[in-house]
């Protein structure tokens, strides 16, 4: 049986629909207490383990960094970090100056992002893709590119709601045969939910 707070979790994010909507709201504080209940974030980190299959000295790319809040862990762990967004989204990050410079480069093209990029972080972005033809895009560009590693957290919230977990399971599948995974339990992104993380790194 799921606990409440993790249940009222995933039930918000189904009731208030898809991301762009939430992140429609001009105050910031309003976004994150929409999504997780609370305004004042906690800061992300990596659960133990994680950092040992990181590629050192490397360029990170932030996949959906939305309103920047993976910035300050990817800077603290990689020596250039990137960012993408949908055009939407990214005009929006531009309203924080500080934020927005703070990435070494922003881009809404995943391809021309990619280029020269070791680790592909995403942070609860893939698991909110509803269209199958999208997330094999993703994953083939991914392939494709000279990613050695690639870290994605899910919403363990979300395990209860039907057909998450085959979702979950299926876009790891996506990305091939040729990556090694290894799965890591973090409690600590949102205060009270549990989060997986799933590190795949390339044989």
């Amino acid at each position: 049986m799921i606990e409440r707070n993790k249940m009222s979790t995933a039930n918000r994010w189904c009731s208030y629909g898809e991301w762009d909507k939430i992140a429609g709201l001009r105050r910031v504080k309003d976004i994150r207490k929409q999504i997780s209940g609370v305004d004042v974030w906690t800061p992300n980190i990596l659960p133990e383990g994680v950092e040992q299959l990181l590629p050192r000295s490397s360029t990170v790319l932030d996949f959906g960094c939305g309103l920047g809040r993976n910035q300050p862990l990817l800077k603290k762990k990689f020596k250039t970090v990137k960012a993408v967004d949908i055009p939407e989204m990214v005009k929006r990050l531009k309203r924080s100056k500080k934020v927005f410079s703070g990435y070494d480069a922003v881009f809404t093209d995943l391809k021309e992002a990619l280029r020269d990029t070791d680790v592909f972080f995403e942070s609860v972005v893939l698991q909110h893709l509803v269209d199958a033809k999208e997330t094999r895009k993703i994953a083939d560009a991914v392939n494709a590119s000279k990613v050695k590693t690639i870290v994605s957290t899910w919403n363990a919230a979300f395990d209860s709601l039907e057909g998450f977990v085959e979702k979950k399971t299926a876009m790891m599948e996506k990305f091939g045969p040729d990556w090694t995974i290894t799965k890591f339990a973090d409690k600590k992104s949102f205060p009270g939910i549990d989060h997986v993380v799933y590190v795949l790194t390339r044989k």
